[in-house]
């Protein structure tokens, strides 16, 4: 074991050539995982075979699970949820995890190809097949069905394969494209569409949601900011803001409006209710008393007149999918701990 990591070291120190031309457009095919996270079809066999944020060449490895990997090769590759903010530790992984696979890139395809990666051991496939059946299916990836070519959803081929090392073989060679970042589907944006420009790589809808922590950072970052604060409740100049009142362009400017505050109508001559709802907006340590809450909820809970399950108002995000269990858990949670701002 110590002479192969030894000549893995010596190699990816080292170097070699071979990689051959690259072609930029095949290398950006995408690929979803089982849990709708989207990658770079190289991108991914890079992510589930040489790290997948928990063993070998992962940054959070650490002992038996880094399986020999040198300390200076960790390929951090996984895309940010919603956030595309070069300061928070996410996106520098992502970029420090590309510069360095980058610099190594001839050595790991001499590696592959000389099947010496991904390592073949009983104590490597124990330690895989154990991240790889995790429920966050974060190892299981799939090339989407493609209507329009009448071709089915299909598995993503692994090294072990010819297909699966020609992908990687072009992904390396075309520079290393990746997806930095993901934000949820909406009516107007579905899973593989562009979404914002990012740092190192392509933002790219993801076919579900994000799922925040119970944190108000998180929640504003993963859920308002991208399904309310960046449309309908962006800042001035905002037409709809004389309308709703309601301004959750910024995390400090949502917050303040949102927790501990009433509910209100909105300006027009018949209003919609709220004000005399006895609601808050967001009412700490009580989900049940927060509009938010369930204003999220409405998305997805319609009556049998097919209208919204609401007390008043319309349910939210407006152009948004339904939200799914998950996030509204999250909510509440966060709610039910005093909607606390730090």
């Amino acid at each position: 074991m110590r002479g192969a990591v030894g000549t893995v070291a010596i190699l990816l120190l080292a170097g070699c050539e071979g990689l051959g031309a690259g072609d930029l457009v095949r290398a950006r095919t995408l690929v979803f995982s089982s849990a709708g996270t989207p990658m770079y079809a190289g991108q991914a066999l890079a992510f589930m075979s040489c790290g997948g944020g928990a063993f070998c060449h992962s940054s959070a490895a650490r002992g038996v699970a880094r399986h020999g990997a040198p300390a200076e090769g960790n390929f951090d590759l996984e895309p940010s949820c919603d956030d595309l903010d070069p300061m928070r530790s996410s996106v520098r992984r992502l970029r420090e995890g590309q510069r360095r696979l980058f610099e190594y890139r001839h050595a790991a395809w001499q590696l592959v190809t000389a099947e010496a990666m991904p390592p073949r051991s009983a104590q490597f496939d124990a330690l895989f097949l154990t991240n790889a059946r995790n429920e966050s299916g974060r190892y299981a990836w799939q090339f989407p069905e493609d209507p329009s070519l009448g071709t089915p959803a299909r598995p993503l081929p692994t090294l072990a394969t010819a297909e699966g090392r020609e992908i990687f073989r072009n992904w390396l060679a075309a520079g290393l494209p990746v997806v930095e970042a993901t934000m949820g589907p909406t009516e107007t944006d579905p899973p593989g569409a562009d979404c914002m420009d990012g740092q190192v790589g392509d933002c790219i809808v993801a076919e579900s949601p994000c799922v925040p922590a119970p944190t108000w950072e998180s929640i504003y970052r993963v859920v308002i900011s991208p399904q309310c604060g960046r449309s309908c409740h962006a800042g001035p100049p905002n037409e709809y803001l004389d309308w709703h009142r309601l301004d959750l362009s910024t995390e400090e400017e949502a917050y303040r409006a949102l927790v501990g505050v009433a509910a209100m109508g909105l300006d027009t001559e018949e209003g919609d209710g709220c004000a005399d709802s006895g609601l808050m907006r967001v009412a700490p340590g009580d989900p049940e008393a927060s509009l938010l809450l369930r204003k999220l909820a409405g998305s997805r809970d319609w009556n049998e007149d097919g209208a919204p399950d609401l007390d008043c108002g319309e349910p939210m995000p407006a152009a948004a999918l339904a939200l799914p269990d998950a996030i509204l858990d999250v909510v509440a949670q966060w709610i039910e701990g005093g909607a606390r701002r730090e």
